[in-house]
């Protein structure tokens, strides 16, 4: 039997146990793993993973037409729902906080986190690049534009981390 076939028997939906055991132990163990794994498919606001797909859609949806705001804003591209995606899908698989989703002006999709008075927003537009911004309560702010090919860039991981560490 391979690894993956054996993962596979004790690994159910969003990583919890499908084994369960009995003992008042493996119960605390259970609610422990849940709640750990609820920290990290959940958005600083309390949207789950899932809702956050669903509100990705959403976005494109409700702004892919010119003009959806009435002063001219350009639509969501499919190539911005694309590389949303593709935020959503590293991102799930990652330790860091989920962000909220919110349509740009400009046909971005923006994705931000926020904790009390630290800001950090990072957009795509299907152009493989990730434009941010960040403020950080009484710290410098930062702001500019990475290359989004494989993976998240190491710069848009520190800022993320900056919102929730305080530095």
């Amino acid at each position: 039997m391979t690894s993956a076939a054996t993962t596979a028997n004790y690994i159910g939906a969003f990583g919890a146990p499908a084994n369960t055991g009995v003992s008042d132990k493996a119960g605390i163990a259970k609610q422990n793993f849940k709640r750990v794994i609820g920290h990290y498919t959940q958005t600083s606001s309390g949207q789950k993973l899932a809702d956050l797909y669903n509100g990705l859609i959403e976005v494109f949806k409700d702004y892919s037409e010119s003009n959806w705001d009435g002063y001219g804003a350009r639509p969501i591209s499919r190539d911005a729902f694309v590389e949303g995606q593709r935020i959503i899908d590293l991102l799930s698989g990652s330790p860091l906080p989920l962000p909220e989703i919110l349509p740009e002006s400009g046909g971005e999709i923006a994705f931000e986190w926020r904790n009390r008075d630290r800001v950090f927003v990072a957009s795509v537009k299907g152009n493989q690049t990730i434009e941010y911004a960040g403020v950080f309560g009484k710290y410098p702010g930062t702001h500019g534009l990475e290359l989004f090919a494989e993976s998240i860039p190491a710069t848009i991981v520190a800022n993320i981390n900056r919102v929730f560490t305080g530095i």
